[in-house]
């Protein structure tokens, strides 16, 4: 038996609040980012659609470069919902990532590109549904202690959902006023 009652029920608590505890941050150039990872999304979906959730890869597109080296990896994921009221949905998002390979042998791929745009279309799919999406709101923002700050979002070629500030929390010295 679920624990939900209606498929609106499921749906607000897809679109829940993470716990702060559950987001992820990191540096990158200067700014930090704040993320989900995708164990922590596909966890969201489990936990509320249980049995009725299946994910699949529907199109996998590679793309080489002129001497047939592979580049990038596109793949669009889609996630098929059952709803607890007997209703279907699919959703789709597409994902990428980049191959990259050894510098001492620059035939040797040394990442897992395929599982990088796999999760990576799983968390576009999955925000299409609102999961996740409360990271961006000012509220949540606040919690977090990034307030006030203007903000773009991306997803990286490894799947994780990221915030980067306008202005990096702790700006190199050539961009604070009088240097």
């Amino acid at each position: 038996m679920s624990k939900f009652e209606t498929a609106a029920d499921q749906l607000a608590a897809l679109r829940a609040d993470f716990p702060t505890s559950q987001v992820k941050t990191r540096e990158e150039r200067g700014e930090t980012l704040h993320y989900l990872d995708a164990h922590t999304i596909q966890n969201r979906l489990l936990d509320v659609i249980g049995t009725g959730l299946s994910i699949s890869a529907r199109e996998v597109r590679e793309h080489r470069d002129s001497t047939g080296k592979l580049r990038k990896l596109n793949v669009e994921v889609e996630l098929h919902l059952r709803w607890v009221d007997g209703t279907y949905s699919t959703v789709s998002g597409y994902g990428s990532a980049d191959a990259l390979y050894a510098r001492a042998d620059p035939d040797k791929v040394v990442n897992d590109y395929l599982k990088s745009a796999y999760t990576d279309g799983i968390k576009v799919a999955a925000s299409k549904l609102g999961v996740g999406l409360s990271l961006y709101s000012k509220e949540y923002r606040d919690k977090l202690g990034d307030a006030g700050e203007e903000e773009t979002v991306s997803i990286d070629q490894d799947g994780d959902v990221a915030i980067h500030a306008a202005i990096p929390v702790n700006p190199p010295s050539r961009f604070r006023k009088g240097k």
